[in-house]
């Protein structure tokens, strides 16, 4: 047991086998036959001012109560050895895998007690069974509230008697500091009456560059009886104190070789030490005709429909940032979309499933466990570190989910990090020593985040998901599923192809090096124009994210064969408008009214038909 529980899981045995021995003094209260305690005895005074009904407790009735407690001590014996084992497998302690264990182990110990004690009990027959279940029903009850008393009176105990060691402690603590003042006066005074006042000031030079060897931690380098006793001899010249005591401020942690601490990121090292992995392209690849043969292929291979637009944005959006979001509502095909396109250029997305209980980054990438000595590798940590060894691969991370929990949370770091120039985006495991052997791509415990890497995020709208906030949005290429998939009608049967991370690339970088399908100043221009209205007429601030990320996906949504008016009115619409959700101000009508007009004068009216669809929503919405 020394090896396997914690101090929580020892207290928390101990406190149940203590809440056993209340429940058995209880009982031998509560028993109307006295054979104990005295008939005025205060327990069953308590339970006769609860209305308990006197009961002269049998043999029968004792035994089912022994029954009950020793597997209500045997259950929180078995929680406890479970999280043990949990904990062991890098499992989490609160999770629907965990609680089914948990309760498991509950139904376990409420059958065999009540199973056990109901057996015996047959021996005697069924007809005093009820009154048996009412006198260990009022001993687990009233034994429950003396040992909650118990415990706040326990508490309270402790709780002032830390605060009266602590006041004490405060007050001894200025009193050694006036006396050891005090007392180096006096030894001043002295020394000057002595050897005079040069030497006396030596003296104080000394004592000022000793105290300033105290100032790591004054109580433990020197105490106060030796800087009142030790007089320092000095001879015309400045003295030191011939020996000084530094107690190091705490325990100096001593990690286990990467072997052990990294065993996963370890393995990876060694598979990979002797390859020399060279991306394969398909040749001839372009951008329309990776779209015709993408659609073609999930119609006629995995009959999924995806419209060519829908398709654009998710491919262009990858030159614009690392972060996608598929949105809408449950069974339009967000997870198939990132999973069977990696199969269709020769990969194989990563999926996480997102939990409710995910609040932090180590639910993603692991953690130090203090008991086993070993850093919990997740399966999310390994897939990471291995797309550090295949920086030419596209490596899709998709979070299923993601907006179950709250984005914010568990993804802070990483949306932090993906500001960061390529070449700087590092994500933290481990503060490791500077000397420390560390797996090979892991440097000062950060792991670098290579571009090849990019987070697709699906988002179910209901009810039972959290909001996306705008710091996500701002970040992120939103790509919208509002409708169900209706069936396409393909006349080619698409095979699979190979299309590295370089090789997509590569066909951004032709993309944006076309003048004509740069985004232009005049382009640039009226789309400020645009937003600065919005600023002014909604109070709604866009920096500078939205307009880089225009800028990138231009010439790639353009190169595929789509409009870039398209592009910018979809954008516009999924992060500009979408801030409007939630506005319940019935003055935006004419606002929203006026923008119809603005796009009118900008773009004309035939353009910008997704926001204008989206702004006679929010006019509906509004009721006027």
């Amino acid at each position: 047991m020394e090896n396997k529980l914690t101090r929580a899981n020892k207290l928390s045995i101990c406190l149940t086998v203590f809440y056993a021995v209340i429940a058995l003094v209880t009982a031998f209260g509560l028993d109307a036959t006295y054979s104990v305690f005295a008939r005025t005895n205060p327990i069953a005074a308590l339970g006769a001012l609860f209305g308990f009904p006197a009961v002269a407790a049998t043999p029968i009735m004792w035994l089912m109560l022994i029954f009950i407690l020793v597997y209500i001590v045997l259950f929180d014996m078995a929680v406890c050895y479970i999280m043990y084992w949990l904990r062991r497998h890098g499992e989490k302690l609160y999770s629907k895998k965990a609680w089914l264990y948990y309760s498991i182990a509950f139904a376990a110990a409420v059958v065999l007690s009540l199973g056990l004690g109901t057996l015996f009990h047959l021996s005697v027959g069924m007809d005093s069974y009820p009154t048996t279940m009412i006198f260990v029903s009022q001993v687990l009850v009233l034994a429950a509230l003396f040992f909650v008393i118990l415990a706040l009176a326990v508490y309270a105990i402790i709780g002032i008697a830390v605060y009266c060691i602590g006041f004490a402690k405060v007050n001894l603590t200025s009193y050694n500091e006036e006396q050891v003042q005090k007392e180096k006066k006096e030894a001043e005074e002295f020394e000057k009456e002595i050897n005079g006042e040069d030497n006396a000031a030596a003296i104080h030079d000394a004592e000022d560059v000793s105290s300033s060897f105290g100032e790591i931690k004054k109580a433990e380098t020197i105490s106060s009886s030796e800087s009142a006793n030790a007089s320092p001899v000095v001879s015309g010249t400045n003295a030191l104190p011939s020996e000084v005591t530094l107690k190091p401020s705490e325990e100096e942690v001593v990690l286990p070789e990467k072997e052990k601490l990294f065993p996963a990121l370890n393995a990876i090292d060694e598979e990979y030490a002797a390859s020399n992995f060279v991306a394969m392209d398909n040749p001839g690849i372009t951008l329309p005709s990776l779209i015709d043969d993408l659609q073609a292929y999930l119609a006629s291979k995995e009959h999924l429909f995806y419209e060519k637009k829908e398709l654009a944005l998710f491919v262009t959006a990858m030159n614009a940032t690392h972060l996608i979001i598929l949105e809408g509502i449950s069974g339009t095909g967000k997870s198939s979309l990132p999973r069977y396109f990696s199969k269709f250029i020769g990969e194989e997305a990563f999926f996480e499933p997102i939990q409710v209980t995910y609040k932090e980054k180590s639910d993603l990438l692991g953690y130090y466990n203090e008991f086993t000595r070993k850093y919990m590798e997740t399966p999310f940590l390994r897939r990471l570190y291995q797309a550090t060894y295949t920086a030419d691969r596209l490596n899709l991370m998709v979070l299923d989910e993601m907006n179950i929990s709250r984005v914010e949370y568990y993804f802070a770091d990483f949306l932090s990090v993906l500001e960061f120039p390529e070449d700087e985006r590092r994500v933290s495991l481990l503060t490791l020593p500077e000397d420390y052997d560390s797996p090979r791509h892991l440097r000062d415990g950060q792991m670098d985040l290579l571009p090849n890497t990019y987070f697709i995020g699906t988002c179910n709208k209901d009810d039972s998901t959290y909001t996306v906030t705008d710091k996500v949005i701002d970040r992120a290429v939103i790509i919208d599923f509002e409708t169900y998939q209706r069936e396409i009608a393909v006349d080619r049967d698409v095979s699979p192809i190979l299309l590295s991370y370089a090789g997509l690339n590569d066909l951004f970088r032709k993309a944006e090096e076309d003048s004509d399908l740069r985004f232009s100043e005049e382009d640039r221009s009226r789309f400020l124009d645009l937003l600065a209205f919005m600023e002014e007429e909604f109070a709604i601030a866009l920096g500078n994210r939205l307009l880089r990320q225009v800028e990138k996906m231009t010439p790639v949504y353009q190169a595929i064969g789509r409009k870039k008016d398209e592009l910018l009115d979809y954008l516009f619409a999924t992060k500009v408008l979408r801030k409007l959700q939630g506005r319940m101000d019935s003055s935006l009508t004419l606002s929203l009214r006026r923008l119809s007009d603005k796009i009118d004068s900008l773009y004309g009216k035939e353009a910008f038909l997704l926001s204008r669809k989206q702004i006679e929503r929010t006019i509906q919405r509004l009721g006027l």
